[in-house]
């Protein structure tokens, strides 16, 4: 929030220094044209208490504010050190935790100094704070998955043809619209289609990717996150209990890390399609695994994945 510097505080400041330096000490107050002034001591060019006063103000107009724009971290209000393990002294899975350890990992350029599953409280506009999860650290930047899913029971993609070779058009699109107004969150690029990368190939068999549909954005705040990412996380399918905690909390009967009834979905959808069925596409189950399910499925989200500068 920007902070005016108010003439009346500065002039009270300017006044306490320099009366103070040159000894002054009165019960009643004095106007400043009372007051004896010394230009070489302060170094501003003036011949009166009142004339250094002004010439004082008149260079703070440009101090706008107390924080720079510039601080690209300004929106991190908390961070926490992920621990599933509920044996360990620090067990953090959710930010809520009595034994949550705080860090300022985000303070460090360094790649990889936050750690995956490490909690972010963001600040995404003026009135909202949400949780993340970091998916990975590139250094000047962290990817983040959101806790819980932003958008709930939406199919992967309802086209006719339900083919997955159009991309997550339905549920991309309803995450987009539902993190419209996070106005401190950046919009960035990213391709998913050719690039066997971390985003990866479009169309994968969970553990080998090819070339499946081809979806360029630009200026999106958020996408969902990728087979290939889940895999790097330890995810596997069809092998329960494989994916971090943090990953399938939040989600239907999960209510053993903070989660509520209220949560219905059993998953979320991945950007993946399945190369095998062009009626199927890649989730994230409530089960902590890796799974594939028709595009038109229901009691599924989407959990946002966002950029932010460190």
């Amino acid at each position: 929030m920007k902070k005016k510097l108010n003439k009346n505080y500065i002039i009270a400041f300017t006044v306490g220094l320099m009366v103070s330096s040159i000894g002054v000490y009165a019960v009643n107050s004095l106007s400043s044209s009372e007051i004896s002034y010394d230009n070489v001591s302060s170094g501003i060019e003036a011949d009166t208490m009142q004339g250094a006063i002004d010439k004082l103000y008149e260079r703070t107009k440009s101090y706008k504010e107390y924080i720079p724009n510039d601080n690209p971290n300004r929106n991190i209000i908390k961070a926490y050190v992920y621990d599933e393990d509920q044996n360990s002294q620090t067990y953090c899975i959710t930010g809520k935790e009595e034994k949550c350890f705080p860090t300022t990992c985000y303070d460090n350029k360094s790649k990889n100094s936050c750690k995956p599953g490490t909690i972010i409280v963001y600040k995404v506009n003026q009135d909202n704070e949400v949780k993340f999860h970091v998916l990975r650290d590139e250094g000047s930047t962290m990817m983040l998955q959101s806790q819980e899913n932003i958008v709930h029971n939406t199919v992967w993609y309802l086209g006719n043809p339900q083919d997955n070779s159009q991309g997550p058009l339905t549920v991309l699109s309803e995450l987009e619209n539902a993190v419209e107004n996070w106005t401190n969150v950046n919009p960035f690029d990213y391709s998913i289609g050719d690039d066997h990368s971390t985003l990866g190939y479009s169309s994968c068999y969970i553990d080998s990717c090819k070339k499946g549909y081809t979806l360029k954005r630009t200026n999106a705040k958020a996408r969902m996150i990728t087979v290939q990412e889940a895999i790097e996380l330890g995810c596997k399918s069809n092998e329960s209990l494989t994916c971090p905690i943090w990953m399938s909390n939040f989600l239907y009967n999960s209510t053993e890390y903070n989660g509520t009834d209220s949560d219905t979905d059993l998953g979320y959808w991945a950007m993946s399609a399945y190369p095998a069925s062009t009626f199927q596409a890649i989730q994230i189950t409530v089960w902590r695994y890796i799974d594939i399910h028709d595009l038109t499925v229901d009691r599924r989200g989407a959990r946002a994945v966002v950029e932010i500068s460190k």
